[in-house]
């Protein structure tokens, strides 16, 4: 009977486990894609992302845009996060550049 029980335990915890992983694929899997497409040009040292995400642009200029570095890292985090409230302790640099090829 014990034997039983722990097998349906245990059975409990992996669907538990694979919801969980399933869950986090669906809500996090492209940007795991976009991660693993980081590479450096050796010539130049210039880092390339191939990002898959939506950078949700349309929405910040919904909800007004953004006046400070700080509204604008917030944002991001709160994108990348997919609105989970972590917290994320962060300094915005003083300096960065991005730019854009479609």
């Amino acid at each position: 009977m014990k034997q039983k029980k722990r097998r349906i335990a245990l059975t409990v915890v992996c669907l538990l486990l694979a919801a969980v992983l399933v869950a986090a694929g669906v809500m996090f899997g492209r940007l795991g894609i976009t991660l693993l497409s980081v590479e450096c040009n050796e010539e130049t040292g210039v880092y390339i992302i191939d990002y898959k995400e939506d950078y949700k642009l349309q929405q910040l200029l919904d909800e007004g845009g953004i006046s400070t570095q700080d509204e604008l890292a917030k944002y991001i985090i709160r994108i990348l996060l997919k609105g989970l409230p972590i917290p994320i302790d962060y300094d915005v640099p003083s300096l960065a550049c991005s730019t854009f090829a479609a």
